[in-house]
């Protein structure tokens, strides 16, 4: 999955775990309930370390590319 299909569907559990709540307002969650509700969490929690690590590496290689084209254009400028 991509990091924007990641954050979609992360929108889409915390929609999910937001109606679970409403539906069940002041109430114990019914085993089935319970189920799907500890189903959602594991998932948002994966997906979360997921985004995290994708995230962490577009951010690193956007940074080294920047680095190597600073570092480029003073050795342009001494060639010249």
């Amino acid at each position: 999955m991509t990091i924007e299909e990641l954050k979609a569907r992360q929108d889409e559990i915390r929609s999910e775990l937001t109606a679970l709540d409403s539906e069940n307002a002041g109430q114990e969650l019914s085993t089935e309930a319970r189920d799907k509700w500890d189903r959602l969490e594991d998932e948002f929690t994966r997906n979360d370390g997921k985004l995290t690590e994708l995230e962490f590496r577009r951010d690193r290689v956007a940074s080294l590319s920047e680095k190597e084209e600073n570092r480029d254009e003073p050795r342009a400028a001494l060639v010249a």
